[in-house]
């Protein structure tokens, strides 16, 4: 396991968080299926990854992705791509790029 140094781990964050007029959209890597939900790092992709317990059918890891999403920045998600896809983009309202950042600061887990 490789662990990130802090500036390693903002550099990814910045590049995969985008602020726009709607709100800030994140470029996530989604896995359905896993045995807990999670958000971290896929040091090999470079690219944000989310774990969710619920598999792909009807929707369900979607909202999970969603509610969790939800949970951890207190503001309201939806997926605007992605929707049958692993990679994902969310749009997270009410909230600017540098919340978005220094609340993942502290969830992301280093894979």
């Amino acid at each position: 396991m490789n662990i990130l140094t802090h500036k390693e781990i903002l550099i990814v964050l910045e590049n995969a968080i985008k602020e726009g007029k709607e709100g800030v959209k994140i470029t996530l890597e989604a896995t359905p299926g896993a045995k807990k939900s999670e958000i971290g790092y896929d040091e090999r992709k470079k690219a944000i990854t989310m774990k969710v317990k619920n598999p792909p059918k009807k929707g369900k890891a979607n909202r999970e992705i969603t509610e969790k999403l939800k949970e951890i920045f207190n503001a309201e998600v939806e997926i605007i791509s992605g929707h049958t896809s692993s990679k994902n983009v969310v749009l997270v309202a009410d909230r600017t790029k540098e919340e978005v950042v220094d609340i993942l600061k502290k969830v992301v887990q280093n894979d």
